[in-house]
């Protein structure tokens, strides 16, 4: 499983996006060891990579 390394990384002023993307990565992990039979693929959405690029030029402000 590939996870982001914001889920383990705690960085500050990212608090609330380290706790979903930790929440997804145990989610995917406990999904897999209770459905064996299945097979899931979360992918980053569009949505994700336009907030991360706002955020690395300075458009959103996280330390607020």
């Amino acid at each position: 499983m590939i996870s982001s390394g914001a889920a383990v990384l705690g960085n500050q002023g990212w608090g609330g996006y380290a706790i979903s993307k930790a929440a997804l990565s145990m989610l995917a992990r406990l999904y897999a060891h209770e459905f064996t039979q299945t097979h899931i693929s979360l992918v980053p959405s569009r949505l994700t990579v336009f907030f991360l690029t706002l955020v690395k030029i300075g458009e959103i402000d996280l330390t607020n």
